[in-house]
């Protein structure tokens, strides 16, 4: 199962609070300008805070299972081109991030994102966050994985361009 982490470090300051972040990081629509212009996933609309669609989602369920199936999302090349479905499933949400286990119906048997959200000191005193994504995948056809490796890698790494971006408007 081929596994890669990306990490990104954002120094904090007095506009950029681990309340605003840990919003931010649970915005579906955040999600989709992570994943720009790649990829975009549909949600439904309940869905677009994911930490409290998903906590609800826990709050209701009656079964003792590890996974909330939390809703099926297609996947749009560049936006616009369908080319899978995922099926996301969160089996632990936090103020410092997730776990999610999913699958796609075409592509990935199992889809393991973990994102955390943690906070270090700098070399000169100053506080910064950490966000570290890690991805496992597993295919249906054990040599896509490897064939499909460089490019999530290269999509991840997008995604935390796309972040600080983000983070550094919210700077000012």
């Amino acid at each position: 199962m081929p596994t890669f982490t990306v990490r990104s470090t954002i120094p904090s300051s007095s506009s950029l609070t681990t309340e605003k972040i840990t919003k931010l990081l649970s915005d579906m629509d955040h999600v989709n300008q992570e994943l720009s212009p790649f990829v975009r996933m549909t949600y439904p609309v309940d869905a677009k805070d994911l930490r409290a669609f998903t906590e609800e989602r826990m709050r209701q369920q009656t079964t003792a299972s590890e996974i909330v199936p939390s809703f099926t999302s297609t996947l749009l090349l560049f936006g616009v081109v369908p080319f899978d479905w995922h099926y996301v499933g969160i089996q632990q949400i936090s103020a410092t991030g997730f776990v999610e286990v999913s699958h796609t119906a075409l592509t990935y048997r199992l889809w393991r994102h973990e994102r955390q959200l943690g906070s270090c000191v700098e070399k000169d005193g100053t506080e910064s966050f950490t966000i570290t994504d890690t991805l496992t995948i597993t295919s249906y056809v054990p040599f896509v994985d490897y064939v499909m490796y460089p490019l999530l890698y290269f999509v991840f790494c997008n995604r935390h361009r796309n972040l600080q971006r983000v983070v550094d408007s919210l700077r000012g």
